[in-house]
């Protein structure tokens, strides 16, 4: 669940506790998408879930966000570039 208040994204995951995308951004740190997107993959798996700690868990919303916020951005992106190469044929 995502909810835009003046500015900031916060999110909601499974009634976990909110955070925001910066501190989000702060618990995964500058790390690739591909690196997030794989510690969310082996976080989520049954046994992991089992054994995850309370700070795995914290990590693996953190980087549930990150991985939403990145991917809309990057949609986006893709989307202007699309409609600039359409109106700007050489």
């Amino acid at each position: 669940m995502t909810d835009y208040q003046h500015g900031k994204t916060t999110n909601q995951i499974n009634g976990a506790k909110t955070m925001t995308y910066q501190e989000a951004k702060k618990i995964i740190g500058n790390q690739p998408i591909s690196a997030i997107k794989n510690m969310v993959e082996v976080l989520s798996w049954p046994v992991s879930k089992f054994l995850n700690t309370d700070k795995d868990n914290e990590r693996l919303q953190a980087g549930k966000i990150v991985i939403e916020r990145e991917t809309s951005v990057s949609q986006q992106r893709q989307t202007m570039l699309n409609w600039y190469n359409k109106s700007h044929k050489w």
